[in-house]
C-alpha cells in the first residue's frame, strides 16, 4: 500500500459550508481533528477507506478527545464522511 509525502488542502477550505457547520455546531476542536483525520488517511489509509476501524481508533487517529461516536456522526452529518458497508470513507477521498 502506498503512503503519500504530504497531502493537499485547498485555500478555501477554512469557508467550506461543510467545515463552518462543523465550527459552527461542534467547535474549532473538532475542525482540526478533521485536519488530523486527513494527515492520518493520507499516510496510513490512501484509498480514504477506513474500513475495519472502530469509532475509538479512528478518534484516536484524528487526535479527538471526545466521544468517538459523536466525532464521526458530526462528519457524517456535514458531509465529510460516508458510512459505508464495513466502516467508513473519507468522502471524495
Amino acid at each position: 500500500m502506498a503512503t503519500n509525502a504530504d497531502i493537499r488542502l485547498d485555500v478555501a477550505m477554512p469557508g467550506h459550508f461543510k467545515i463552518q457547520a462543523l465550527e459552527r455546531q461542534y467547535g474549532a476542536q473538532m475542525c482540526w481533528s478533521v485536519v488530523v483525520l486527513w494527515c492520518y488517511v493520507g499516510a496510513n489509509r490512501p484509498s480514504g477507506s477506513l474500513a475495519g476501524l472502530k469509532p475509538k481508533q479512528i478518534a484516536l487517529a484524528a487526535h479527538w478527545s471526545g466521544d468517538p461516536q459523536e466525532f464521526l456522526d458530526a462528519l457524517i452529518d456535514v458531509g465529510l464522511l460516508d458510512a459505508i458497508e464495513y466502516g467508513y470513507q473519507v468522502h471524495d477521498w
